[in-house]
């Protein structure tokens, strides 16, 4: 589907059938790991080629996938060292992860609409995960963590949102993630000593 998306582009008729599938369980939903985690990657540059076609269905996309976009630390990972150049090689399901954050924010760019719902709500849900972790007392390891992978999706969004070509995102962009740099940077006051916090920042 990726290699022939130009085919795709010519006949529209194709494109809700073909993201029926990709978006299923034979898709980025399969319960088979390698091929899920696979098909996250494919999503993200199928969108990315189709994403003058994909404005009209782009809210219906993102529904369709907003329950993959849930950050999950592993207990084993979190117990590891946070500030560990390798860390990021066991948690390879997280790193494949991201690229569905990209494709979140291709589509939120894709709604070229004032109505930022979609957009507010994923960011939202983002920030508040953020906030509660900034206020707490402690700084174990699995809030670092888990707080790093939050900066990271929300950096992801951003790149999704980038990478569209749809004009109309430089208007409402800053609007849109005015509030998510403002919990980073709290977050990176609050963590400053972490390496791994800055370099998510």
């Amino acid at each position: 589907m990726v290699r022939y998306s130009a085919e795709l582009q010519l006949q529209p008729s194709l494109l809700s059938p073909v993201l029926e599938f990709f978006v299923g369980p034979s898709g980025i939903h399969s319960t088979e790991a390698h091929v899920q985690l696979r098909a996250w990657y494919l999503f993200e540059r199928l969108l990315i080629k189709i994403q003058d076609n994909v404005a009209p269905m782009a809210e219906q996309v993102l529904n369709a996938f907003v329950d993959l976009l849930q950050i999950d630390v592993p207990v084993s990972i979190s117990a590891a060292d946070t500030d560990s150049e390798s860390n990021s090689e066991h948690d390879v399901v997280f790193d494949n992860q991201l690229f569905l954050f990209q494709s979140a924010g291709l589509l939120v760019a894709s709604l070229q609409s004032t109505n930022f719902k979609a957009g507010e709500g994923l960011l939202q849900c983002l920030n508040t995960n953020i906030e509660s972790r900034v206020q707490q007392q402690a700084q174990d390891s699995m809030t670092i963590l888990i707080v790093h992978h939050i900066i990271m999706a929300i950096g992801d969004v951003a790149k999704g949102f980038d990478d569209s070509m749809i004009q109309s995102r430089r208007q409402f962009g800053p609007r849109l993630f005015s509030s998510a740099t403002e919990t980073i940077l709290r977050a990176l006051l609050r963590f400053q000593d972490s390496s791994s916090i800055r370099d998510a920042v």
